[in-house]
């Protein structure tokens, strides 16, 4: 069976700035009137989009969340969600994220019922600069994550993906602050997030893990892990660019 899901749907200035205040998330082009959604809302969107209208996908069979920037989303762009699938034990969905000019930007949930292998951060971690952030999960910082995702109850599984999304940027906040002063802003240009179903509960601490290195002129590979309760829940990597401050704005 073949299941279609087409979504228009806007995100406010407001629903940023929530998901961002929740997440901790001070990087300065998800703020202002006109800020760029982060790549992880536009995900959990889509998320929530397919769990919606699906029974049989609950939160807790998501496995994976891949997502390729291609251009700068902005609050106000009206968005279309466009993802097809077939039903099975294993779904892989991927879903294209467009305004009425053409594609910005792809994401790929894979839900899957069987049990997951853990995934850790590969043996060549010394090549790394590694870094351990605390963030607390709180009722009201998981409100406002489900606010800024259309869910409009509390999000604990957005508020930990958007809290490790962070902890890469902040990871890396001393190399961001040096590309600030050649007018460089940081943009993801791929991520993908690996998750176990683990339950989350009010005032658990999330603890994380990053890594980091140079991949190249403006660019850099990021890591890192999440444990809640000395488990490992969640896993992230990510190609990480710094991109003109002028060519940002273009879009």
């Amino acid at each position: 069976m073949t299941v279609t899901i087409d979504e228009v749907t806007r995100v406010s200035a407001e629903q940023v700035r929530c998901f961002v205040n929740a997440t901790g998330d001070n990087n300065n082009i998800h703020q202002g009137e006109s800020p760029v959604i982060p790549c992880i809302q536009l995900a959990l969107l889509a998320k929530r989009f397919t769990e919606r209208g699906n029974a049989a996908l609950p939160s807790s069979h998501c496995r994976k969340i891949e997502v390729r920037c291609k251009k700068p989303l902005r609050a106000g762009d009206e968005l279309t969600f466009y993802g097809k699938f077939e039903r099975g034990d294993t779904i892989a969905l991927p879903f294209s994220i467009s305004t009425c000019e053409n594609l910005k930007a792809s994401i790929t949930l894979t839900y899957q019922t069987s049990p997951s292998p853990s995934t850790v951060i590969a043996s060549d971690e010394r090549r790394y600069r590694i870094s351990t952030h605390q963030h607390l999960l709180t009722q009201q910082r998981a409100y406002d994550v489900g606010i800024a995702t259309n869910k409009e109850t509390h999000d604990w599984v957005g508020l930990a993906l958007g809290s490790l999304s962070y902890a890469l940027l902040e990871h890396g906040a001393e190399q961001t602050a040096a590309k600030a002063a050649e007018r460089l802003k940081p943009v993801y240009l791929t991520t993908e997030f690996n998750l176990r179903p683990v339950i989350m509960r009010a005032e658990d601490p999330l603890e994380i893990i990053a890594a980091s290195r140079e991949t190249g002129k403006n660019r850099c590979l990021a890591k890192a892990v999440a444990r809640v309760g000395g488990e490992i829940a969640y896993y992230a990597s990510s190609i990480l660019a710094f991109v003109p401050e002028d060519e940002l704005a273009r879009h």
